[in-house]
């Protein structure tokens, strides 16, 4: 047995449960899991975790296997990235986190993420663009898109290589009534460095 389907279940406890430890596909998505189920992390095998419509609050890095390379925790109730979110030296190349409250990033929250090269913040509750996305050195593309209430300020210059070094189709989103890739690429030149 390779994959297994708990979709639409009203799963709500992370503690409970067993899976084989060779399982490579595990469906949890659209329960009431008010956080990342144990089980994963023994998942060796396991290259991608999507467990949308759930009820997460909060990420651990320990809560992931070491073979993740994808992450789809759309339409949760995530608030807050910080250094702990992730485990060290990962192999996440994508990070799905669209439709969360997210409203705080820490500076450190991406140290322990060197290979993503997709972040979807899409419909975040986000004023400024997280300053760690300068640490981000294989990133292709960001979505901020819906994230009604970011604002883009001289504050974030020190983003302006990293945001200018991406295609304009790959940034997508706006602050306020500017394209976040025009504010980095055209507007932030004239800010003193911070």
């Amino acid at each position: 047995m390779t994959a297994l389907d708990f979709t639409n279940n009203r799963i709500s406890d992370p503690n409970s449960g067993s899976v084989p430890a060779d399982l490579i596909d595990l469906k949890l998505e659209y329960n009431f899991l008010p956080s990342i189920p144990r089980v994963l992390k023994f998942m060796n095998s396991v290259p991608s975790i999507d467990l949308t419509y759930n009820r997460i609050v909060s990420l651990q890095g320990t809560d992931f296997p070491d073979s993740v390379t994808g992450i789809d925790l759309g339409h949760n109730s995530i608030t807050e990235l910080n250094a702990n979110s992730f485990p060290p030296n990962s192999g996440i190349r994508y990070l799905l986190l669209p439709n969360n409250p997210l409203s705080k990033i820490s500076s450190s929250a991406f140290q322990n993420l060197p290979s993503l090269r997709e972040l979807d913040l899409k419909y975040s509750k986000l004023t400024r663009l997280p300053l760690g996305l300068a640490s981000l050195n294989n990133l292709v593309s960001i979505d901020v898109s819906g994230s009604d209430e970011l604002v883009c300020t001289c504050m974030e210059k020190s983003l302006e290589s990293k945001i200018s070094s991406l295609l304009p189709d790959n940034v997508v989103g706006d602050c306020g009534q500017t394209s976040v890739y025009v504010f980095f690429t055209e507007l932030s030149h004239d800010c003193s460095v911070v």
